[in-house]
Order: C-alpha cells, then structure tokens, then sequence
C-alpha cells in the first residue's frame, strides 16, 4: 500500500482542499492482488487505491464511460498478418495507465484511512487524475492514449476504435489496445524499440516481448492455412 500511495503522490493525483459545502464527497479503498507467474506461483502481492463510484452521479461527476477494448476479430486479423509477414510481435504493459490521464470534472474523495496528518484533519482529496475505479477512468485514459499515438503519427482504425496503426517507408506499425494492455506489432524492431513511448517524471510503459503471444499468433495462422485448405 506504501507502494501505491508513493506512484500517486509522484504522478500529482490530487490536492488536498477543505470539502466545498454542496459537494459530492465519494469514498475510497484499497484492494489487494496477489501476481501470478505460468505455474501459478505467487510472484508479488500488490495494493491498488480504489474510488468508490457507487455514489457519483451522471452529468455532475462524470459524462463517459467508453473504455477501448479490442474486438476480437482484429485480434486475430492483426496476428495472423503479423506471423505470415514475419513481423515482431510484443507487448506494451501500462504502469498506473488511469494515473496518467487528466479528469475533466471536479471530483471529490475521502483520503484512505491513516493517510491524512494531524494538521490535515478534515481534508478531502480532488482529483485531478482518473483514479482506479472512477466511472469515466476508462474514457479519460482512452482520450489520452489517442492524442499520443495522434502526436506521434498513427492513423486510428474506422472500423475498431481500439486499433492504430502508422506506414512510412521504412517499416509498418499496428498497435491493438486492451485497457492497459497494448499488442504492438511491426514490420522490424526499430519500428517498436524506436518509437517515442510517451513518459512523465520516467517511463511509466514498460515493454518486453511476449512469447506467449508470438506462439498464438504462429498456432493461429497455421489454424487458418488449415481452414482455407480444406475450403
């Protein structure tokens, strides 16, 4: 938990401000995961700072609620293209995706217990950044990863509004988003490793390869020239 509220702090989440009178005031919580490896074993246990959005209301505390996701056809469209051309395949894993993204509403939260000092008492936190389990978090962080991959010369899908994708002459890019999980698959390396990945006070995407993934890809492509050779 210590390791939570020392990422919030470091990414200015809130200011602390006497509670307005006609205020909103929502709660907070921390839950506890415990990191899995393949074999299941506990790797690492850690604690994420909830709000608790049962109690914002629509049009005062937030407006959208649209999260990317994916679809799964351009999953597989996009891994199949990238293992018949050979194409590198790796993952982009968001650290405290939500934190990195601006809210546009006011919105107030009780501190968690034990975190506000004595001459602090009364405190609340507002938000300014789209904390884990605000309702509109998902659309504040998806506006956010849009204007960066637009900055940077992607082109979004108009088909799937999760997908991004960037040709030039020296190499093509495809980028599909799930939340704070990226697939990102590229003609060559220097198109993934080169890219400007977006970072405040240090990187907050850490990227390495996924073997996993490139075994899909493979098993679904020969899933595929099975499929047409049968037609």
């Amino acid at each position: 938990m210590d390791d939570e509220i020392v990422a919030i702090e470091k990414l200015d989440t809130w200011d602390l401000v006497d509670p307005p009178a006609d205020a909103n005031i929502i709660n907070s919580y921390f839950i506890l995961k415990a990191k899995q490896d393949k074999n299941g074993d506990i790797t690492r246990s850690k604690a994420h700072l909830i709000a608790n959005s049962n109690s914002q209301c629509e049009g005062i505390d937030y407006n959208e609620t649209f999260a990317a996701v994916v679809k799964l056809p351009s999953v597989r469209a996009i891994l199949a293209n990238a293992a018949s051309q050979g194409w590198e395949i790796h993952q982009i894993d968001v650290k405290n995706m939500y934190l990195n993204a601006e809210l546009n509403e006011d919105v107030y939260m009780r501190p968690p217990p034990g975190y506000l000092k004595p001459d602090q008492k009364g405190k609340v936190c507002k938000l300014k950044k789209s904390l884990y389990g605000l309702k509109q978090a998902g659309f504040e962080w998806y506006e956010t990863l849009c204007e960066f991959f637009r900055k940077i010369g992607f082109m979004q899908s108009a088909v799937d509004h999760a997908v991004f994708f960037k040709h030039d002459e020296k190499s093509s890019t495809v980028v599909s988003v799930s939340t704070d999980d990226m697939a990102a698959t590229a003609s060559s390396i220097e198109a993934i490793c080169g890219r400007p990945w977006p970072y405040k006070g240090g990187n907050y995407y850490s990227m390495s390869e996924n073997d996993h993934l490139r075994r899909c890809s493979q098993t679904f492509l020969q899933a595929c020239l099975s499929t047409i050779q049968t037609l």
